[in-house]
């Protein structure tokens, strides 16, 4: 043999396992990402929409958008940033087709669960451009949130579906002083 045959027998002879290894380092690494990406989709992404869903309910108490007692509801203020935003027009145009939302969730049946549904529609409804626009200019002008301006829209939204599913909305205050 020569030099030349025993330098590639060398490579061919290394190079093969060398290859056959790295492919089953990256394929170990790979199905580590894929472990990780199951894990972050069914234990951190709903604890962090918790965690989205009480920092804006703690947002909105604090900036007084909407009151602290149950139920929920628009202050003076938060129904004037509501108004302001653009949002309560758009609701109010485009009522029938989010009210198909309302109507598509059938087990709803509290009006915790109406909340809750009307809560996440609107951390994930992508409005109209131009409702955008007017909803972050009401939030840096008045220094308030997106999240907390798309809560009085959820909160507004809310009451509309609660009265067209029969829902009663009343404040457990009002109730004890008439139970008194």
């Amino acid at each position: 043999m020569t030099v030349l045959q025993w330098v590639n027998t060398l490579i061919v002879g290394l190079g093969l396992p060398s290859v056959v290894g790295g492919l089953v380092f990256v394929g170990r690494k790979l199905e580590m990402l894929e472990t990780t990406r199951r894990e972050i989709d069914e234990n951190i992404r709903p604890d962090l929409k918790d965690v989205r869903e009480r920092m804006a309910s703690i947002e909105g108490k604090t900036s007084t958008l909407f009151q602290a007692n149950s139920p929920i509801s628009l202050t003076a203020k938060g129904k004037r940033f509501l108004e302001q935003s653009g949002l309560k027009v758009f609701i109010d145009e485009n009522k029938e087709d989010l009210m198909r939302q309302c109507d598509s969730h059938k087990t709803m049946t509290t009006p915790y669960d109406v909340q809750q549904m009307a809560f996440a529609f609107f951390d994930d409804l992508a409005l109209p451009e131009d409702i955008e626009v007017k909803a972050k200019n009401v939030a840096f002008n008045n220094g308030i949130s997106l999240n907390e301006l798309r809560r009085t829209g959820g909160i507004y939204f809310r009451d509309i579906c609660l009265d067209a599913l029969g829902f009663e909305l009343h404040d457990e205050e009002d109730e004890e002083a008439s139970n008194r």
